[in-house]
């Protein structure tokens, strides 16, 4: 059974990466994408599902130039055994967030025992975490598309928590969150001219002074436009 629900993840989790591009927010064109680095990776884990959360797996080599920190990876590739190593550190970490001891401090709410997909628990989850992990909030397709996974991990036996488990590991494998995609929006102020998006200025911000993700707070200004004013950017 585990190794049903294992290929059928993988499966879903690439057609989910294939569409990663063809969202509402990625519309934009992709003027800058590089690839966290394993500390990007492991300040942004900690700093979402906090600092206890073990990531268990191999990192492909970081670029460095002149031995200078990493402030992202120059490739923007993933080789098959690069993803493997992606999809084995997304699974322990969902396992370890959903596991029944310590699942109450990220799910406010239970799980149906049927029928996930329409459900508002299993949808707010996703949506917060969706938008921590992405870096923006997730279009309604790409929150569909996790809901269809974790129905059918239960069409396969398996509960409504370990569904959920399986969506949250699919958005830890997306190219969504293993890139950071800068993006460009039609400027408003300047007819014709173009700008990086809220979202996109707000990643670029919390990795270049922090080396992790934007927080709640920063996403928040993001999301308001206070990141296209001068005074949102002091």
């Amino acid at each position: 059974m585990k190794s049903l629900i294992r290929a059928l993840f993988c499966v879903c989790s690439l057609l989910c990466a294939a569409m990663a591009g063809a969202t509402a927010e990625t519309r934009g064109e992709i003027v800058a994408m590089k690839r966290l680095t394993e500390a990007q990776y492991r300040n942004t884990i900690a700093d979402i599902f906090g600092s206890e959360t073990g990531i268990y797996g191999r990192f492909e080599p970081d670029y460095r130039r002149d031995h200078l920190i990493a402030v992202g990876s120059a490739w923007t590739s993933v080789s098959p055994s690069g993803f493997e190593q992606y999809e084995r550190m997304a699974l322990g970490i969902a396992e370890q967030v959903l596991n029944e001891a310590v699942r109450d401090r990220y799910l406010q709410c239970e799980l149906p025992k049927s029928h996930i997909a329409g459900d508002a628990c299993a949808r707010a989850f996703l949506d917060y975490y969706g938008k921590r992990i992405f870096r923006r909030p997730l279009s309604e397709r790409e929150r569909a598309d996790r809901l269809v996974i974790a129905a059918k991990i239960m069409q396969l036996g398996g509960d409504a928590y370990e569904g959920l488990e399986h969506a949250l590991a699919s958005l830890l494998v997306s190219p969504a969150f293993l890139f950071r995609m800068e993006i460009l929006e039609p400027d408003p102020a300047e007819p014709g001219g173009e700008r990086l998006t809220g979202y996109s200025k707000a990643a670029r911000l919390s990795y270049f002074l922090w080396n992790t993700t934007p927080d709640e707070a920063l996403l928040a200004a993001a999301g308001n436009g206070e990141l296209h004013t001068r005074d949102g950017l002091r």
